[in-house]
């Protein structure tokens, strides 16, 4: 049966196709002169077969009225003329709806048209940074301009022609975080656009490794924290520490080791501590530390359980268990994914 049905649909879209007989094609458009922000679109293409002799224009949004096909090439302006639209058009015959042809054209600009950048991209060319210098590749739109000047935090850089794009340049390394790329149409002022790019780590493993932290004794109720690491890579002058949702600060890494604290035992579960270099936020180690650290020993034998009722598919539990040491007044439950709560220790 689906065979049948298969070949039923192909019959009649062939069909369809023979019957119609309506083509548009080789659809063009010419822009005229801009006066005031204004300019004629000429539209012309090859029509054929059967079908209205009427044909609509349409785009972006916008029903640029019916034309006859005998008066072709027509004018569907003038237009007022936006440089930053991406300008489309489609002509469809009146009777054929099939029958149609569409052109993304682009920007339309005007010889004086308002200078603009559009898109602007940077892409770097390897993930690390090398020597003195590291490469990206800038690309963007634009309009009302053929030149453009190049600075890269707040020094002039370079000139380059837009012809050029997209275009691969050498940023200086000066041991930044990120570097502050701005771009200027050449002799405008006025006419610029900027991006942040943030360096890349260049040609070395992270700088460092083998994070160390240790709880120290407790002390009147709190305790500190020991943290170390080895710094023999690339790295910058300073680092960062943060966990918790916390920020414990910068530091040297001529301060190393670095005490943090004090912290008040039992209210994280575990202490997150987060190392983070200063130049390459990509090279960046993590260490956890029991959050509750003064305890004392403590003993919990194994559970011993006994279901003593069971209803409508629902059963309670009895449960027991040998303990010793210095534990809190309560426990949590947990089993099967859920928790069942928290109990007294009487």
């Amino acid at each position: 049966m689906i065979r049948k049905i298969l070949i039923i649909l192909s019959v009649i879209l062939l069909a369809g196709k023979a019957s119609g007989q309506c083509v548009i094609d080789s659809l063009t458009i010419s822009i005229g002169d801009c006066q005031n922000g204004l300019a004629d679109v000429w539209l012309n293409f090859k029509h054929e077969g059967d079908g209205s002799e009427l044909f609509r224009v349409k785009g972006n949004g916008n029903d640029y009225g019916e034309f006859t096909y005998a008066n072709l090439p027509v004018n569907i302006g003038p237009l007022n003329i936006d440089p930053y639209q991406h300008y489309e058009f489609g002509v469809q015959d009146l009777d054929n709806d099939s029958c149609f042809n569409y052109l993304d054209y682009g920007y339309i600009s005007c010889g004086d048209s308002v200078c603009h950048f559009r898109n602007l991209t940077v892409t770097a060319l390897d993930s690390c940074q090398s020597g003195d210098s590291y490469a990206i590749l800038l690309d963007f739109e634009s309009s009302g301009m053929t030149h453009f000047d190049i600075f890269v935090n707040g020094e002039y850089y370079q000139f380059a022609a837009i012809d050029e794009l997209p275009l691969t340049i050498d940023i200086p390394s000066k041991g930044h975080h990120s570097d502050l790329l701005k771009l200027r149409a050449n002799d405008q002022q006025d006419c610029f656009s900027s991006i942040a790019i943030e360096v890349p780590l260049c040609n070395a493993d992270c700088g460092i490794s083998d994070l160390y932290t240790k709880a120290l004794e407790c002390d009147s109720g709190a305790f500190y924290v020991k943290l170390g690491f080895e710094h023999l890579g690339a790295h910058g002058d300073r680092f960062t520490v943060r966990g918790n949702g916390i920020e414990y600060g910068t530091f040297s890494y001529a301060d190393i080791p670095v005490y943090l604290g004090p912290f008040e035992p039992g209210v994280q579960e575990n202490l997150e501590f987060v190392v983070r270099d200063s130049l390459f936020p990509d090279c960046h180690l993590t260490s956890l530390v029991d959050g509750n650290p003064c305890k004392g020993a403590c003993y919990i034998g194994k559970p011993a359980t006994d279901i003593i009722h069971c209803d409508s598919g629902f059963f309670s539990v009895s449960l027991d268990f040998e303990y010793e040491g210095d534990l809190s007044d309560s426990f949590k439950l947990k089993g099967n994914g859920q928790i069942y709560g928290f109990f007294c220790i009487c």
